[in-house]
């Protein structure tokens, strides 16, 4: 927890960054809890939320504290606004992570670094 406050929730981080992680991580939440995904893959949601920024801003987001970031997160939250539009990005980060999983939903997996880099290098990223 060294880093809360100093790399995550710094003071000199623009709000966007985190109102677009949150608004992303509700959005995902309400299109399980309205059947539009497969709860099956709730295990990889940390996962899928990567791969969902990675799909709808690609890789390079900008440093936290740069205007470039603020905008990519406002771009970002605007995409998930329409619940269509949230559908389909969601959708296709799903599918990446099955991809990289071979659509292994084990929580224990999701949470591990060699997974992240598998969802990565599915995504052309890694």
């Amino acid at each position: 927890m060294a880093q809360l406050g100093d790399q995550i929730f710094n003071a000199d981080h623009g709000l966007e960054l985190y109102n677009a992680a949150a608004y992303a991580h509700y959005k995902l939440e309400f299109l399980w809890r309205n059947q539009q995904l497969d709860a099956e893959s709730k295990p990889g949601r940390w996962q899928i939320l990567m791969a969902a920024r990675h799909l709808g801003i690609g890789a390079q987001v900008g440093a936290p504290n740069s205007r470039d970031a603020q905008r990519n997160a406002t771009r970002f939250a605007e995409m998930l606004w329409h619940d269509q539009d949230a559908l389909e990005l969601f959708e296709r980060a799903v599918d990446a992570v099955e991809r990289a999983t071979n659509g292994a939903w084990v929580r224990d997996q999701m949470r591990n670094e060699p997974t992240t880099k598998d969802v990565l290098r599915a995504l052309g990223a890694g």
